[in-house]
């Protein structure tokens, strides 16, 4: 029987197969991809070509159409901005300062002299005395529209008693225009207070008035009369008023309020409110 003798080359080829095999499972990045195949419907929408030129750079891009709307508002916004920056600055007027406007007016330059001249003393005196100097009405302001002077600062001037009236704050005109009001309570405090600062017209008047209703009656009538009143309560709880004078001199006006308020509730015409109110 005869013998192979071919047996150790069909092993090494074996072996060499099985190492080249063995690298190849090593390596799966050597691997070909397996094909496949991914079939996909994509819709496509309404698209425009639209001209891109952003820092000088141009070019075409296709966009869809919030995209090109978006763009062409960009484009427009961009435009704007370079019309903006084109604008010449000559063509703005430039503004003088005090100072400048000082030097180029020959008047105020001569008048700014004189004062640099002048001691600090002298100096000092102008100042308060320009800072003294009532304000005038310029030019588009309207005579109306100034603060008119208080009624008791008018020396020689009547004083109204609609005008004091006025001087008396909403609410309490509103409850002085009731009826059935006690005259004759008003009037004693009146006669009170005004012959207190007939006398004496700087000192201050304080009554105790436990009455809430009399002391409402008392503020009426330090307002009607340019006069400051303010209650308060002492250590033992009791209301006591204070009524002082603002102002250098009192004067009275035409009518007192008692007065004021009889002959307008007389009037037929009258538009008093009702009691009921």
């Amino acid at each position: 029987m005869g013998v192979s003798r071919r047996r150790n080359s069909y092993n090494a080829h074996s072996e060499d197969e099985l190492e080249l095999i063995e690298n190849y499972v090593n390596a799966p990045d050597s691997r070909p991809p397996t094909p496949q195949q991914v079939t996909t419907t994509r819709k496509r929408g309404h698209q425009r070509s639209v001209t891109l030129c952003v820092d000088g750079v141009t070019g075409r891009r296709r966009l869809g159409v919030r995209r090109s709307r978006r763009q062409d508002n960009l484009n427009h916004l961009l435009t704007l901005v370079e019309e903006d920056e084109d604008l010449s600055p000559e063509l703005y007027e430039p503004g003088l300062s005090a100072f400048a406007e000082l030097l180029l007016e020959e008047d105020k330059m001569n008048a700014w002299n004189e004062f640099i001249s002048q001691s600090e003393e002298q100096q000092r005196e102008f100042l308060l005395k320009v800072s003294k100097r009532e304000p005038t009405v310029t030019e588009g302001e309207e005579l109306d529209n100034q603060p008119r002077p208080p009624v008791a600062d008018r020396v020689g001037l009547p004083l109204c008693a609609e005008e004091c009236f006025d001087r008396i704050d909403r609410n309490i005109r509103g409850f002085l225009r009731k009826k059935h009001l006690p005259m004759g309570k008003l009037e004693h405090l009146e006669e009170e207070v005004v012959s207190f600062f007939t006398s004496c017209a700087k000192d201050v008047f304080v009554c105790r008035i436990a009455n809430s209703f009399e002391r409402l009656l008392l503020h009426a009538l330090s307002q009607y009369l340019d006069l400051l009143s303010h209650s308060y309560t002492d250590e033992d709880g009791t209301r006591h008023t204070l009524i002082e004078n603002k102002n250098q001199e009192f004067h009275l006006p035409d009518l007192g309020l008692a007065q004021y308020l009889e002959s307008f509730q007389n009037k037929p015409d009258s538009t008093l409110l009702s009691a009921e109110t």
